[in-house]
């Protein structure tokens, strides 16, 4: 394996900040208050702003994903500077943000919208998780009418955006008017996904109650035919020509497949999700090898050193394909199938 060769895609977990209690979050007790062992951080602006001046000048970066296992990007309070930053040292990039939505004001949106629009392509995910009667049983702390104001203020300033709908057994029989919904709201993409967990039950508050997960509805996605491309007039040929003749990997890793690595609210540049989750959460204590994991906050940190130097280290290109190789950790043989 190696990382420093390959890796053309980057996934942030920019913040562990969130408005929201959602039930099936690893960041709260039942739907409820933030874990007590939870450090409460925003990404480092300076290692961010060094990381795409400095760090990675002459890469060709395919895709920036912002996806939070810890909290919702748009939290970070310099999260509009961060991205016009990102897009002057790499309008290459296609660019993907998820978000509850339920965060900052309609003018913010419309700003935001304009930054994002400099990238190559970009696209908003919405959770919307049901209409206003039923969206925050899940979404819990989150503002429905607030979420369709701001899907309707990026939209209208030019964003692209794909309505995600995660299926429990109180909103199946919303999908055809959340379908219309997105269409109305100018968004692009429409999606149904299930639930990563059948049954939560929050049981922190004077009234618990239990969500569940559906199968009634098939997952699916959709385009909408006569919504604009979220592509930028760019030069496709020039970008298909950067990434779409990448070499293929064929390892017991996805990740590694993908040309992709994970990168927390504390800097720590891991090979995916996953291993973040676990390795940051004192409540699971799975990852206790004595050699590969006490030190990782710090050979694996950008503070300390840039991203070309973690990504061609011992860890990345010894430590971890030696794991692999012998079978793979707890959480790479439940996540991944590694064996």
């Amino acid at each position: 394996m190696q990382w420093e060769r390959i890796v053309n895609k980057l996934q942030f977990d920019l913040t562990t900040y969130c408005n929201a209690s959602c039930g099936g979050c690893v960041r709260n007790q039942d739907g409820g208050p933030v874990q007590p062992w939870l450090k409460m951080s925003h990404f480092d602006v300076d290692v961010w702003n060094r990381m795409f001046s400095e760090d990675t000048r002459g890469w060709a970066i395919a895709e920036l994903v912002l996806n939070g296992s810890w909290g919702d990007a748009m939290m970070h309070p310099k999260i509009e500077q961060m991205m016009e930053t990102f897009t002057q040292y790499h309008p290459e990039s296609r660019i993907s943000i998820a978000t509850n939505g339920s965060i900052r004001s309609t003018d913010f949106w419309s700003r935001f919208a304009k930054v994002m629009n400099w990238s190559r392509g970009h696209m908003m995910q919405w959770a919307v998780d049901g209409l206003a009667d039923t969206h925050s049983l899940y979404r819990r702390g989150t503002d429905f009418n607030k979420i369709i104001d701001n899907i309707q203020a990026f939209n209208n300033a030019g964003g692209q955006s794909k309505m995600i709908v995660t299926l429990f057994d109180y909103n199946v029989h919303q999908i055809t008017q959340l379908e219309q919904l997105a269409k109305d709201t100018g968004c692009t993409n429409f999606e149904l996904r299930w639930s990563h967990n059948p049954h939560m039950i929050f049981r922190h508050d004077d009234n618990p109650y239990e969500v569940a997960m559906s199968k009634e509805i098939a997952e699916y996605q959709k385009q909408f035919p006569s919504h604009r491309n979220h592509d930028n007039a760019r030069d496709s040929d020039q970008y298909d020509l950067m990434f779409d003749k990448q070499a293929q990997h064929n390892t017991k890793c996805p990740w590694y497949n993908n040309n992709m690595v994970q990168i927390t609210p504390w800097a720590t540049v891991i090979p995916c999700c996953h291993i973040g989750s676990i390795y940051h959460n004192k409540k699971a204590g799975i990852l206790t090898d004595a050699e590969s994991w006490p030190h990782i906050t710090s050979t694996n940190n950008l503070h300390d050193h840039s991203l070309g130097e973690i990504l061609s280290n011992r860890w990345f290109n010894q430590i971890l394909p030696d794991s692999l190789d012998d079978g793979g950790w707890s959480i790479c043989k439940k996540q991944c199938g590694v064996s």
